[in-house]
């Protein structure tokens, strides 16, 4: 027999064909192989032990011993399955295990004891290296360097590739992430704690080495599992030499991910699959990476691996100071602990540590005001207390103090409990009550494989973590509904291969499937109803460049997405180019039209390729290169209905084009916009103040020149107070930056939270309020108001409302609604109930002939029928829809049928009514209506400004209606014009100031019209207080103007009086807002 059949059912290879060394426990076969490099996948399985006369000098001599005390013969092998024990094996030359002596032998295993030189064995038996080296054997030297590579840790970058299901756990591999948002802010970072639990997932069907916790979560500063944010650094090789290495830097994101990059002989660097980011050694020292999704620069320190300052594409920074021997030892308890965050408005968040030099936890957090957040361990992240005294707290009840199994909210209730298999896979969820549940199982689990390879002249071990697929996957949602998704491995991830789902209301049960590209980028992808969604990326930094939409299950991609190929009836192209640097679009081709985006420091196509610069430039980035914001935004009309001509489409005559344009500081603030006809201008804080920090926006002068200005900040940014017109606004805030009020003169509008955060309470500036009540799942249940009426909701387990019900200030039911949700969690019935209340003296409610209604649904989720008065009347109207799910056909109760079609940017082309009366809607690229074509008003001409605000309109009759606006957009007036007939002017005025026109700034204050004009003036609260409407005088009798006042008065907001031109007044009396 030989050791492959021996261990049938695991990962494994024939022994003697590797003249191999192992390191912790293996067994296995070479899966690639260089110079000086050997790989192999490790597991395990059951041995005999051997005492030998050690203690031995290699693992190699430790077997031999076994093999001449068992005077067994052939080739000696060994596999190490811990560090102080091997297992040893006699083959043939071709591999085979030989035959046992005895049947007692088994198949000439023998365990060994031994612990290589320079390993020395402790009190526990086990045999440890130098602290930071790996073991290794077979004639190597039996301590090499370590280094851990957790592919394993970074998912897929397409989200569809992986995606999360509930609380949520990601079913492809089993894996439990939470996101904590501390409220803490510092720059354009929000500081966030990510428990992710791919460390604990098994790897291989009998686990030897797990996917190291240190390596994927920074440090620990958050105990096992948790990482932050701003905790993020470099490890491997790279820190220590600038050789070419398959793994030379492992950087870890600081959320639970860690992205490796290789380095070759040139000094350039090389992401893993699936990865855009760059990794570049910086001149004179330093590693910077870029985060090509955020926009993020990030600067590594070159001998620690510590992050030392983020700065962001627009420029905005946080720089990073660390502990070192002069650092108070109750802030951190030795040198190299982030203890200071800054950015580049001088704002400071500040950590302090507990624990031992080495394994210290994050102690507490100050934010930018001062108010502390403080952390609880037990040995791993226990609580969370936050600035108002409340407290989260995470529990691990599973006996492995890395699986968190429950939280418990801020109100004390056990908010959610989450549960694991065997193998620490992730496998239920759900929320207080057992609500929002969620379970999968599998036939064969996802696992994490260990690979290795050793590189003997850097005398480095490597040991790759990847994921094997799992087969066999179910879910169970909160619905109880059993769908299974089928998964694949691609490039050491798994992604989503496909899934099925059960039949609902109007549907059966049905697939979707989705491929992949060689660079591990979605490809195609086929949904429910059998339509087709084509993409193409770029396979280095893995951007889509084209996709195209609505083409047949069986149409071949590569067939429609080639530039200018041609596209079935229907179908739709988007062809996209990139910043060459950054995720950010620079030219876009729609069906109709394309939008180029020029940016600071490139080319702008539309100016002869002139370098765009729109911000001082006195701020480069940390690579050198200018500050990337969008200086520039044109859109263009093209005669591409379809978009399969891309960045070759021809534009489109007679249509201007929409252009956008912004100014910036250094800093990448916008100081000036101009995105319609007039310039917005914006003034920001130069320096810090009592009253606000530097780059707080101090005014906003609109194109017409009104003035807004932002008097005050608290240190969070959050504006305190705002001027418009003299009316002051002022704002307060509770201890965890929520909205406490909003005061607009003398009318304030408060709001109130509970425990948790969840909005409890508003009340009016009339005392009037609406309250909201919530579940122990954090679910809204009712809505009360300040009269006692009522609304409580029925909810089912996955959260649909099923039942609504209405009451008076009484408590007595006036209305229930209640719904029926089908298999796949859409509304399949729906019925309404009317009931007067027991007290009412009225005669009962009549009966509604259609109380109730049902429906069904593509496989999409599509309405495909509504049934109204089911049972009794049962009128139908149905529903079809075209490839793209936009509605096709409606048919009513009596088969009339009305017929839609859409342009390419899904607007209304076309409307065929029951009487096959058709109305059609011309546009231009923009999307624009440039003709109504209708049997009933014949045909209407439109036309556009570049604001593109309607200029001029031209009806079946002749009459010609030319449009003006101010610079702010604003309707000025209209003038009607018709051959024969006199002109008509009608103009509109805003914000004129003096008697009668008060708090008239952004508002209309006059019009006027043929025969007449009219004035208005507010209250502080833009409350109509005067309308004055004048009648002209008219030749003959009528020589005299006539005016006539309408004054309104207002208690709290609410209308309490008019006063008409007669003199009469009319009173109202409000009570709690009615």
């Amino acid at each position: 027999m030989s050791l492959a059949e021996h261990a049938r059912g695991r990962v494994a290879w024939r022994a003697a064909a590797c003249a191999v060394w192992m390191v912790l426990s293996l067994c296995i076969a070479p899966v690639a192989q260089a110079e000086g490099v050997v790989s192999k996948v490790l597991t395990s399985t059951s041995w005999w032990e051997w005492a030998g006369n050690g203690p031995f000098s290699s693992y190699q001599a430790a077997c031999e011993d076994a093999m001449s005390v068992q005077h067994w013969s052939g080739a000696v092998t060994y596999f190490v399955d811990s560090p102080v024990k091997a297992r040893c094996y006699a083959t043939n030359a071709s591999g085979d295990l030989l035959p046992s002596p005895t049947a007692s032998m088994g198949y000439h295993e023998q365990e060994v004891n031994a612990c290589p030189y320079p390993s020395v064995e402790i009190a526990s038996g086990e045999c440890v290296c130098p602290q930071g080296v790996g073991r290794t054997g077979r004639a190597m030297p039996a301590c090499a360097s370590l280094i851990n590579v957790p592919r394993a840790s970074n998912p897929p970058r397409s989200c569809p590739a992986d995606p999360p299901r509930s609380d949520p756990i990601h079913p492809l591999r089993g894996v439990r992430r939470e996101s904590v948002d501390t409220g803490v802010r510092i720059g354009r970072l929000a500081l966030t704690f990510t428990y992710d639990s791919t460390a604990l997932v098994q790897t291989g069907p009998e686990e030897v080495i797990r996917l190291p916790e240190a390596a994927v979560h920074a440090g620990g500063v958050l105990g096992r599992m948790w990482s932050s944010n701003l905790h993020r650094r470099v490890s491997g090789p790279v820190l220590s030499s600038a050789a070419a290495s398959p793994a030379a830097a492992q950087v870890n994101r600081g959320d639970g991910k860690v992205v490796s990059f290789s380095r070759d002989g040139t000094g350039q660097f090389t992401p893993e699959a699936h990865t855009a980011d760059r990794l570049v050694a910086v001149p004179g020292g330093g590693l910077r990476y870029d985060d090509v999704q955020t926009g993020a620069q990030e600067r590594y320190d070159a001998a620690t691996g510590r992050l030392t300052a983020l700065t962001w594409a627009d420029g905005s920074s946080v720089s990073l100071i660390y502990s070192d021997a002069s650092t108070p030892v109750d802030v951190a308890p030795m040198p190299g602990y982030l203890i200071q965050a800054t950015d580049n408005d001088g704002r400071s968040i500040v950590f302090t540590y507990a624990g031992q030099p080495g394994d210290a936890r994050i102690h507490s957090v100050t934010d930018v005001a001062g108010r502390v957040v403080m952390l609880g361990y037990a040995s791993n992240l226990l609580s969370i207390d936050w600035p108002d005294g409340r407290r989260r707290v995470f529990l691990y009840e599973s006996g492995n103090d890395g699986a968190l199994t429950g939280i418990v909210d801020e109100s004390g209730v056990r908010y959610s409990s989450y549960g694991y298999d065997a193998g620490w896979r992730a496998t239920s969820t759900a929320l207080a009550g057992g609500v929002d549940s969620f379970s999968v199982s599998y036939a064969t689990p996802p696992s994490i494989v260990v690979s290795e390879q050793y590189d003997e002249a850097a005398s480095i071990v490597y040991h790759y973590f990847d994921w094997l697929p799992p087969a066999g996957t179910t879910l169970v949602d909160a619905a109880g509904t059993t769908t299974t998704w089928t998964a694949a491995t691609l490039l050491n991830k798994n992604v989503l291969a496909g899934q099925s789902q059960p039949a609902g209301a109007g549907c059966s049960a049905s697939t979707s499937s989705q491929d992949y590209d060689a660079g591990g980028n979605l490809a195609s992808r086929d949904d429910f109803n059998g339509t087709r969604s084509c993409f193409v990326s770029d396979l280095v930094r893995h951007l889509q460049v084209a996709s195209v939409s609505g083409v047949s299950q069986g149409q071949a991609c590569a067939a429609v997405t080639q530039v200018n190929a041609a596209l079935p009836t229907g179908a739709l192209k988007t062809s996209t180019q990139w910043h060459p640097d950054w995720s950010l679009p620079t030219r876009v081709a729609e069906p109709n039209q394309i939008t180029t985006s020029v940016y600071n420091g490139q080319p702008d196509p539309l100016n002869g390729n002139a370098t765009a610069s729109c911000e001082p430039g006195t701020a480069p980035l940390r690579d050198g290169k200018p500050i990337v914001v969008l200086c520039k935004q044109v859109t263009q009309a093209t005669t591409d209905a379809d978009g399969h001509l891309g960045f070759g489409a021809a534009l489109q005559p007679g249509t201007i084009d929409t252009v956008r344009t912004w100014t910036y500081d250094a800093d990448g603030r916008v100081l000036t916009a101009n995105i319609g006809s007039g310039t917005t201008q914006y003034l920001r804080a130069p320096a810090t103040t009592a009253d606000y920090s530097k780059g707080d926006l101090l005014r906003v002068t609109a194109p017409n020149g009104e003035v807004t200005t932002f008097d005050r900040y608290n240190k969070y940014g959050q504006v305190l107070q705002s001027t418009r017109e003299g009316v002051v606004t002022t704002y307060t805030y509770d201890l965890r930056q929520r909205m406490l009020s909003r005061t607009v003169g003398t009318k304030t509008t408060a709001y109130e939270y509970d425990a948790v955060g969840q909005l409890k309470k508003v009340t009016l500036g009339d005392g009037s309020w609406v309250g909201y009540e919530y579940d122990d799942a954090h679910r809204a249940v009712a809505v009360t108001d300040k009269k006692g009426n009522r609304i409580d909701y029925v909810l089912d387990n996955a959260g649909n409302r099923i039942d609504q019900r209405l009451k008076d200030p009484a408590g007595e039911l006036t209305q229930s609604l209640n719904a029926l949700m089908d298999a796949l969690g859409r509304q399949q019935q729906a019925g309404v109930t009317d009931q007067a209340p027991a007290s009412n003296a009225f005669p009962p409610l009549p009966n509604s002939p259609l109380p109730l209604e049902r429906y069904e649904y593509d496989a999409q989720g599509n309405r495909t029928k509504i049934t109204r008065g089911a049972g009794t009347l049962n009128l139908q109207t149905r529903l079809t829809y075209d490839a793209l799910e936009r509605v096709k056909e409606a048919t009513d109760a009596k088969n009339g049928k009305t017929s839609f079609e859409y342009d390419g940017g899904h607007r209304t082309t076309q409307v065929t009514d029951p009487r096959n009366l058709v109305t059609q809607y011309p546009r231009n690229g923009l999307g624009d209506a440039t003709q109504v074509i209708s049997p009933d008003t014949g045909i209407e001409n439109l036309s556009y400004d570049a604001a593109r605000n309607l200029k001029t309109r031209t009806d079946s009759r002749g009459v010609l209606t030319t449009y003006g606006y101010d610079v702010s957009d604003r309707l000025t007036g209209a003038v009607y014009t018709q051959a024969g007939q006199p002109t008509e002017t009608v103009t509109l005025a805003y914000s004129q100031t003096g008697a009668g026109f008060s708090y008239g700034m952004g508002r209309l204050t006059s019009s006027s019209y043929p025969g007449g004009s009219a004035q208005y003036g507010y209250d502080d609260q833009g409350e109509v207080v005067n309308d004055v409407q004048r009648v002209d005088a008219s030749t003959g009798s009528n020589t005299t103007q006539l005016t006539h006042t309408v004054g309104y008065g207002y208690t709290l907001g609410n209308l309490s009086g008019i006063n008409y031109p007669s003199g009469r007044q009319l009173g109202l009396t409000w009570v709690d807002g009615e």
